[in-house]
């Protein structure tokens, strides 16, 4: 697909985020309407999975043309006549992929603003895939990716995304470039490869605020956390700030930014500002280094000390195919009898009779690829084992309580089809913009299906 370049503004993977106006300069270029033997891209596939099968009876408009898969990559109809190139990512063991495709030889010159440009999508948005940007001097192969990849992207988007990243450590120098799916999706979309010199535009910083909205035990003061990315590489070593919140002002300077793993920089200030026990604080600052500024606005909540009970949540993600997957059953049991008042255990099912592919998909981000992989209240994740979860619950309800949640349901209908559920919740704090939600799961417990071997569970720890 050809892409017409006007005015752009993307992430520069890795760094910060960059705005252009145009393309200087283009060094290669890759658009798939003729497959990959122009400009000799080189395929390598291994994952040595077996793919799925609904892999090969995907929707219109989109048909996957002629070859075998045994190179990881193959053609794709994005449109009309319009190719693009696609990896298979979901395999019947969960496995992740590791499929590669790289660029041939590809002259930099000694200048500044390059980039690789490339458009990449999931095929599908509940089942997102990830993949990483790697640039080699000697050859494309993988043996010859050695270096730290210049993108990350850990979940692509469900649409067709333009991303950029820089080459300028690689400028003066003959590279290969490389697109490397290492995730278990469902299937990696990328079209529209390109090398170029970008013109940018002014630089600017975003701010971003990272402060917590529940305070520490015993802390009474506010201390504001935030980062900040200069869109176009500006040195910051200080800068001010300008805060205002309930009752009150405050001026002072930043000095301690600290540099973070993706480029950008962060800050913490503990300021002369009280929030009293069992009350909130709403505030607002600006942050100026220069010319460039920027706001951004936010809540704290300092609980009381309360009697709520802790409960952790463990959802684990399996499926009746995956031989392994009985362990996380394993513990699911395990720690509803070890904890039975305060552990709340969801077995999300993948590509099985039970699954539910939104779920199943919107969890992954919060788990470890593959299967069985499970994450503890949506922060911790935990590999499926008896002792594991244990650990992991035994440490989180030593925690403190800030909040109490608690359901009644009862049957709507005569037929039982319906549900009325109400959901009560009290808070150790006052607030005033308190932004807190609730998710609701209905949990089919006790599922037992005999002569249906479509709920028969695999287990590979049986001999």
């Amino acid at each position: 697909m050809k892409r017409n370049l006007l005015l752009l503004s993307f992430f520069l993977i890795g760094t910060a985020p960059m705005a252009f106006s145009q393309v200087l300069e283009t060094y290669y270029t890759q658009d798939f309407w003729d497959g990959f033997t122009r400009n000799e891209m080189n395929r390598e596939d291994y994952d040595y999975g077996t793919i799925v099968s609904d892999y090969y009876s995907l929707e219109a408009p989109f048909a996957v043309a002629s070859g075998s898969t045994s190179k990881g990559w193959v053609m794709f109809n994005r449109a009309s006549s319009d190719m693009c190139a696609v990896t298979p990512t979901k395999y019947t063991d969960g496995r992740a992929s590791d499929s590669w495709l790289a660029t041939p030889a590809i002259e930099l010159p000694d200048v500044d603003n390059l980039a690789f440009v490339w458009d990449a999508r999931s095929y599908r948005s509940e089942e997102p895939d990830g993949y990483e940007i790697c640039v080699s001097t000697t050859g494309n192969s993988k043996a010859d990716f050695t270096d730290e990849p210049i993108a990350v992207i850990d979940y692509e988007e469900g649409e067709w995304t333009t991303r950029y990243a820089s080459l300028d450590a690689y400028r003066g120098q003959t590279v290969y470039i490389a697109m490397h799916s290492n995730t278990a999706g469902f299937m990696l979309m990328a079209d529209n490869f390109e090398v170029s010199r970008l013109e940018q535009m002014a630089d600017a910083i975003t701010l971003e605020d990272l402060t917590p909205q529940i305070m520490e035990e015993g802390e009474d003061q506010l201390t504001i956390e935030g980062r900040v990315v200069t869109e176009f590489g500006s040195i910051i070593t200080s800068a001010h700030l300008s805060l205002t919140y309930d009752g009150g002002e405050y001026e002072g300077e930043v000095t301690s930014f600290a540099p973070a793993s993706d480029g950008s920089l962060t800050f913490r200030q503990t300021l002369p500002v009280t929030v009293p026990s069992g009350g909130s604080l709403a505030y607002s600052y600006t942050l100026t280094s220069g010319d460039m500024s920027d706001s951004c606005s936010g809540e704290v909540y300092n609980p009381a000390p309360s009697d709520y009970e802790r409960r952790v949540v463990i959802e684990e993600r399996t499926g009746t195919w995956c031989q392994y997957c009985i362990r996380g059953l394993a513990a699911i049991d395990a720690c509803r009898e070890r904890f039975p008042d305060n552990y709340i255990g969801i077995a999300v099912h993948n590509q099985d009779i039970m699954a539910d592919y939104y779920y199943d998909g919107a969890i992954a981000q919060f788990c470890d690829p593959g299967y069985p992989a499970a994450v503890c209240n949506r922060v911790t994740r935990v590999s499926p084992f008896p002792d594991t979860f244990i650990s992991a619950i035994q440490t989180i309800l030593f925690d403190r309580v800030v909040a109490d949640v608690n359901v009644r349901a009862e049957w709507a209908n005569v037929a039982r089809t319906q549900v009325d559920v109400n959901v009560y919740t009290n808070f150790s704090f006052d607030a005033t913009q308190a932004d807190f939600n609730v998710a609701l799961v209905l949990v089919e417990q006790d599922v037992y299906r005999p002569g249906d071997s479509n709920y028969n569970q695999r287990n590979g720890y049986a001999y």
